[in-house]
Parts: C-alpha cells; structure tokens; sequence
C-alpha cells in the first residue's frame, strides 16, 4: 500500500514539474491574440507606429493567430531590424528596432536606401528621403538588388565622409546633400544651400573632412563658400577657394 502511494505521489509531483517547466519555457509571444485587448507599437522614429501597424495588416478577429506569427510580420518590414514582445495586463507591446539608414544610391536612375551595414533597401514613401545625403556615379559591376548587401570600394569611402561629419560637426552632416563618387575618381561633394562644389579627391577622405570642418565656420562667416565656385580640400595641409575658368576652347 505504502508502495503504491508513493508511486502515486511520484507520479504527481513528476506531473506537476511537467506542468511548471511548459509555463516557464512557453514563449510570451506564442498567446493567442485572443487573450489581448490592446496592441502598443513603440521603439519607432523613421516611420509611425501606425505605419508599422497598417503594414502587418493587424485583424483582432483572426483569434486563432499568435503573437509570433504578429512578430514575425512586424520583422518583414524593410525597415525593422527586429522586434520584442511585451505583454503586461492584457496589452501586447511590440517593441521595434528599425535598421539604421546610412544614405541614399543611386543606381541606374533608381534610388535606393543603404543602411549601416551595407543592405539596400526600397524607399516606400518620397517623403521620407529628404534627410539623407545622395551616393551617386560609384562604381559597381553587379546588378542593385534590393536587401542584397552592396559593399564596394566607392561607398565604403562615401561612408568614411557621412561618418566623418557626423562626429566633426552637427551643421556639415545636417547640410550634405550628395557625395558624387565621379566613377571611382576623385570624389565631389555638395551641401545644401552652399553653391560650391567642394572637391574631396580619392583617399584620405577622413582627413580631409577635418580640414573642412577646421575652416567651416569661417568661411561660412566670411560667405566664402557662396562666393567661390569650389572649395579644393584634395592637397595636405592646404585648403583652396576658387571660381572655374572658362578657357573659351572647345574639345
């Protein structure tokens, strides 16, 4: 009798244990949508969370769906990186991390965006292209693709410039309007309500944005920027300002 009491006790608590480890290692995001009465999208800044919500096509009749398969749409996004679920009385939030948008290319006449680590992605709306600077005339054998990773030797130098002024100066990254790579020759570079163009060069494109930085401020001042044609920063130690001759001769 004692025997069998145990085996039954052992049994019981073997049960129990069973039951304990599946609601600890059941995943929050696998509750069905069913069992929350509110959907909160945080974490985003390039799009809305609506807009993030109208993409995942969210219907809080489908009952049998999980919150996984939710995530799972959310992370199909172009733009998101990954996403992390939240539930907390009955609210589900969905925690986002967009992908960090580098620049806009420019490929065959057709825009894209690139993100930090070199992935291309399609631009979904206009409106949302005004704050990047333009990659364009690089040189690149293979067809564009889109999330495709495009790493060449002309971007890999026009992200030495966008990082570059993002540490040297708030003003020279908030105003960069285009990098023209000039076919892997030497780089050209254009700022936003400065009519200069500012000649870069190829190679030592962080030095040189140092020098740039070193007499922005001035030259801003003194309006030198608006008065010369361009702004010569391809020579060590030396920064020149000049206006383009016309020779008058034709090739």
């Amino acid at each position: 009798m004692n025997a069998v009491k145990k085996i039954a006790g052992t049994i019981l608590f073997l049960m129990l244990s069973a039951f304990l480890i599946y609601l600890i290692l059941i995943p929050a995001d696998s509750y069905s949508i069913s069992k929350i009465e509110k959907i909160k999208v945080t974490g985003s800044s390039f799009l809305s969370s609506n807009d993030y919500i109208e993409f995942v096509k969210l219907n809080f009749s489908e009952y049998s769906t999980k919150l996984n398969i939710i995530k799972d749409r959310f992370e199909k996004h172009p733009y998101v990186k990954k996403v992390e679920i939240q539930i907390n009385d009955g609210e589900a939030s969905f925690k986002i991390t967009e992908r960090n948008i580098k620049a806009i290319i420019i490929k065959d006449n057709q825009p894209y965006f690139i993100t930090e680590d070199f992935k291309v992605l399609p631009i979904v709306n206009d409106s949302l292209s005004t704050n990047f600077p333009v990659i364009n005339n690089f040189v690149y054998k293979g067809k564009v693709k889109l999330f495709d990773t495009l790493k060449c030797a002309d971007i890999v130098n026009a992200f030495k410039i966008i990082d570059a002024a993002e540490v040297l100066n708030h003003d020279i990254k908030s105003k960069l309007s285009e990098i023209n790579m000039n076919r892997g020759k030497e780089a050209v570079i254009t700022f936003s309500g400065l009519s200069s163009l500012f000649l870069i060069g190829k190679g030592n494109e962080v030095k040189k944005m140092y020098y740039l930085n070193s007499i922005w401020d001035g030259f801003n001042k003194s309006n030198l920027f608006n008065n010369s044609e361009y702004i010569d920063l391809r020579y060590s130690n030396a920064v020149f300002a000049g206006n383009i001759i016309s020779t008058g001769l034709s090739e």
